[in-house]
């Protein structure tokens, strides 16, 4: 019956594609990128979008859930515009409206029954600090959900379907122009097609509509603060966080002190395959084999907050080795391990890695440039050949054999799909958003 009584949480494949911009010995090679999906929580009194992100990887995973419900709570971070554009004064978030949509809760999350939803730390973190109540619907029901549905709907309509890049609602849709090669042609690129979720959703919540009596979802909530109506609001707002309780905007993860004070090893901590080191843990021979947390920043894995069970600050360690030089996320170190134990990526003693890897993708594109370049030039002189035979032999004039050969020469892009799928796994990650 109120805002913040219930909250609907769902995911979407946005209709259109993008591109990416790959540097490479023969110059910018364009790829276009896998459809984004969004995550994203919405009120359902006044179809307010709380929070969204952006997901570049197939599948998305509880971490980003907990970060959708993280900026649901009023810490919704303001957004980079790159590409020259700018928010309009009347779109916006909750949390622009001040206290108390800055740490504010809900009371009942609905959600499908997917299995990002059911993992233990939507289950356990989320509903003990927010303090919902999570009400599970069945897989492919969306009208359970049909505030969020509409959202989405109204984002496609509003932005999206207008792209030249866009996949239309089906395989049938007379919008769908090989959104593909759209994509490649006008060169739309990640950050620009950031910047245009964000101006879509933004623009949402200020928008005026039946659904708010002529008003805005913005204008509505700012009511509530003035107590337009007179009936006063309590607002579910959420008590301060304990000192050692970290929000769910960063990842918590159990880690085992290991060492050996016998043969002199100082206590540390692995952690994604790596070694972490800090100057007070180094002398805490005690602290061997017990365990503790660490706050893990997911954009930035270089250094982690080691915890102990009842809230104590150990240490702040950090990564050793050729990690240690760029920053990176969870999901990229992930991505390069892999690739360095599968023999697609070697890199040296005290590289960095992301740099190798980097490098390693601008060499490949610029191969296959190349290859394919020698190919269209082949097949043009076999063309040209072949016209030249039928010309003398059918009377056909030299003008008439030329225009067949472009024709048949106009060939699409070679197919980069193998090398899509191999950069974008890589890539997406490195805007700042998790892969």
């Amino acid at each position: 019956m109120r805002t913040l009584d219930i909250v609907e949480l769902d995911e979407h494949k946005c209709h259109f594609v993008g591109s990416i911009g790959i540097p490479t010995p023969e110059g910018i090679r364009w790829l276009s990128m896998q459809r984004i999906s969004l995550i994203m929580a919405v009120d359902r009194a006044y179809g307010t979008v709380l929070a969204y992100k952006a997901i570049f990887r197939r599948e998305a995973d509880s971490e980003d859930v907990l970060e959708v419900l993280d900026a649901a709570t009023g810490k919704h971070r303001v957004h980079p515009y790159a590409s020259g554009m700018r928010p309009v004064a009347r779109g916006g978030y909750p949390s622009s409206l001040g206290i108390p949509f800055t740490w504010c809760g809900f009371n009942q999350l609905l959600v499908d029954n997917a299995l990002i939803h059911l993992a233990r730390p939507v289950l356990g973190r989320a509903r003990d600090l927010i303090g919902f109540d999570i009400n599970y619907g069945p897989v492919r029901r969306f009208e359970r959900r049909p505030v969020v549905e509409g959202v989405f709907s109204a984002l496609e309509v509003a932005g999206f379907h207008r792209l030249p890049s866009t996949t239309g609602k089906g395989p049938h849709d007379p919008l769908r122009q090989d959104a593909e090669g759209a994509a490649i042609k006008t060169r739309l690129t990640l950050n620009e097609a950031l910047d245009l979720i964000e101006a879509v959703v933004a623009d949402h919540n200020g928008k005026q509509g039946k659904r708010n009596f002529g008003h805005s979802p913005l204008q509505r909530l700012q009511s509530l603060l003035d107590d337009d109506d007179g009936l006063g609001m309590l607002f579910p707002e959420l008590p301060p966080l304990p000192v050692g309780v970290p929000d769910l905007g960063t990842a918590v993860e159990p880690l085992t002190i290991r060492g050996d004070q016998a043969r002199g090893v100082r206590p540390h901590v692995y952690f994604e395959e790596e070694e972490y080191l800090g100057r007070e843990l180094a002398q805490a021979w005690g602290l061997i084999g017990r365990q503790v947390l660490a706050h893990v920043d997911r954009s930035d894995i270089r250094s982690l907050r080691l915890v102990s069970e009842v809230g104590v600050l150990v240490d702040i360690v950090t990564v050793r080795g050729r990690w240690r030089h760029s920053p990176h996320s969870r999901d990229i170190r992930r991505h390069i391990n892999k690739l360095i134990r599968d023999g697609y990526l070697r890199v040296e003693y005290d590289q960095d890695p992301v740099v190798a890897h980097l490098s390693v993708i601008s060499e490949r594109l610029g191969r296959r440039r190349k290859k394919a370049d020698h190919g269209l030039q082949h097949n043009l002189s076999s063309l040209a050949e072949e016209q030249r035979i039928r010309a003398g032999s059918a009377g056909v004039t030299a003008a008439q054999c030329l225009d067949q050969v472009l024709e048949q020469s106009r060939t699409p892009e070679p197919d980069l799909a193998d090398d899509a799928d191999w950069v974008l796994d890589g890539l997406t990650a490195l805007n700042g958003v998790s892969p």
